[in-house]
């Protein structure tokens, strides 16, 4: 009877021992939670360094968010993050997406894909309405080759059209026009992922124009996850028409056309 006494008396201890360490447990975690003034400063501090980032375009990573908008602290930042989306979405028509396999990479859009073809009307330089022009080329002739394009190919197309030229950028830019367009299709856009290339052995076929004979690889290039997000595939058929006297150019891509709908279409309901 007495050990039946002392039993339960034991359990009983355990019992308030386990609520008052779940308790204090608690009480330690609702501590460790920010104020709602802080977490107001916190979503405040990541939304202008994300806005920071718009320019470019960069892949960013809760690493990055971390280090240059939260002191090197992680608390709370589910949450903090999902005040930063709701702010971004509302008020600049803005939105995190998130790269596909991968555990927390995110790009920034424009959920409003329209606008992209306004965005010369918000640049400051002309260099950089140029440079817009030759993204738009490029994400038009990798359209009309039915989603992909030598890389080399691309730069013949380029180069056909004026685009190395310095007298296309002006007089008064002093930037090589080869180097800087090269190193906008290979790196910049790449980067920014309006462009995805991938390395592939030289095929042995020969192609037109031929490619280059000094490698045994060449690049590819297709529309990157941004351009499906980002653009709208009709303003690319828009210009092609602008370019073709009002109609659709020849060999238009008809089935390739319906795919990237299709996809868009899929994507922008994953976002929302």
């Amino acid at each position: 009877m007495s050990s039946q006494r002392a039993g339960g008396s034991q359990r009983n201890w355990d019992s308030r021992v386990s609520q008052s360490q779940r308790s204090e447990g608690s009480q330690k975690s609702r501590a460790e939670d920010y104020s709602e003034e802080q977490l107001e400063i916190a979503v405040t501090n990541v939304t202008a360094f994300l806005l920071c980032e718009l320019r470019s375009k960069r892949r960013l990573k809760k690493e990055d968010v971390v280090t240059n908008a939260l002191n090197k602290s992680s608390r709370q930042y589910a949450v903090i993050m999902k005040r930063v989306k709701q702010n971004l979405s509302d008020v600049f028509g803005l939105e995190i997406a998130k790269i596909p396999d991968s555990d927390d990479a995110f790009i920034i859009i424009n959920k409003h894909r329209e606008r992209f073809f306004k965005l010369t009307q918000q640049l400051t330089t002309e260099a950089e309405i140029q440079d817009n022009m030759v993204l738009t080329v490029s994400l038009a002739s990798i359209f009309m080759n039915r989603g992909q394009l030598y890389e080399s190919h691309l730069m013949a197309i380029l180069e056909t059209i004026g685009f190395l030229s310095d007298k296309f950028y002006g007089p008064a830019c002093e930037k090589k026009m080869k180097e800087h367009v090269t190193k906008l299709v290979k790196n910049v856009f790449v980067k920014q992922m309006y462009l995805d290339a991938h390395v592939i052995p030289r095929p042995d076929q020969k192609q037109n124009p031929p490619l280059p004979e000094t490698t045994d690889k060449v690049t590819v290039l297709r529309w990157g996850y941004r351009t499906y997000l980002e653009v709208d595939v009709d303003r690319i058929v828009q210009y092609l028409e602008k370019i073709h006297d009002g109609k659709k150019p020849p060999a238009f891509p008809f089935t390739h056309y319906t795919e990237i709908k299709t996809r868009q279409a899929t994507l922008q309901t994953q976002l929302q």
